[in-house]
């Protein structure tokens, strides 16, 4: 039986259990199932293609005929309601509640990659952690971080990313320090979590126009009239400051605080028709 642990989206689900029917039955089709479930076949193409949510009047019959029963039927009612969720917030706490119900065996770091972009002052932590030598001292990390956070939080962070391999102890000097290990930023619900952090940085960019003065940070918009192809390039150019101040940063000898860039380049105003 195929395991729905291992899928985020029920209409991928939908399509491995149809496809792995086709492969034991060759006159199995889109319209027996479509059937069973009480569908139009075309209706439910469309569902499995991924081009249309499914009506909540069609799960329980949908899982009736996927057999799936208890948990596993709850896991399936979950990632629905998260395909057909419209605000961040509602998808944020699906995730968790279906990350919840994964079994440890089908784990990945998914759930703690989701944790480490679910708060903002996690990747700060992590770069205070080359900024200056840690051993233990939670209230003394929490006092350089702004906005203020409490050394619990500090705690629970780097308890984190030390379960991430983002932090490591060397064992003799006791000393915390980051690690080598990189995240995966491919999986659906570790995306969404960046996404929900960029709006938070973006909240704390705000913050920093009123509370560091000029000489402590750079703010500077421009607003400008381009074509598409001058988008690509303009992106591009983005890209590319991105990677010079990367590779600048890695130069650095002596850091005594973390920055954080903002790049947000958007429309306010679009003349042709939209893509979809």
């Amino acid at each position: 039986m195929i395991d729905i642990y291992l899928f985020r989206d029920y209409r991928l689900f939908m399509k491995a259990v149809y496809e792995d029917r086709k492969r034991r039955n060759a006159l199995y089709s889109y319209r027996a199932m479509a059937l069973a479930i009480g569908i139009d076949s075309s209706q439910l193409y469309r569902i499995i293609s991924k081009n249309l949510q499914m009506s909540l009047r069609y799960v329980e019959s949908t899982i009736s005929n996927l057999r799936l029963k208890g948990k596993e039927a709850q896991y399936f009612r979950i990632l629905v309601s998260l395909g057909r969720a419209k605000t961040e917030k509602e998808k944020n706490l699906l995730i968790e509640k279906m990350l919840g119900m994964i079994d440890v065996k089908s784990k990945t770091l998914t759930k703690e990659q989701f944790l480490f972009f679910k708060e903002w002052y996690n990747p700060t932590v992590h770069c205070l952690l080359s900024a200056q030598k840690f051993t233990g001292d939670y209230r003394k990390l929490a006092k350089a971080i702004a906005p203020k956070v409490t050394p619990k939080e500090v705690q629970d962070s780097i308890s984190l990313l030390m379960r991430l391999g983002l932090a490591v102890e060397d064992k003799v000097s006791g000393e915390i320090h980051p690690g080598n290990a990189h995240l995966s930023t491919k999986a659906e619900e570790v995306s969404m979590a960046i996404r929900n952090y960029q709006a938070e940085m973006l909240s704390r960019g705000k913050d920093a126009l009123e509370n560091f003065s000029k000489e402590e940070r750079d703010f500077s918009t421009l607003t400008f009239a381009i074509d598409e192809e001058c988008l690509k390039d303009v992106k591009e150019i983005l890209t590319e400051c991105r990677r010079q101040i990367q590779n600048r940063v890695q130069e650095s000898k002596t850091p005594d605080r973390v920055m954080h860039l903002n790049l947000n380049l958007f429309p306010t105003a679009i003349l042709t028709e939209r893509k979809k």
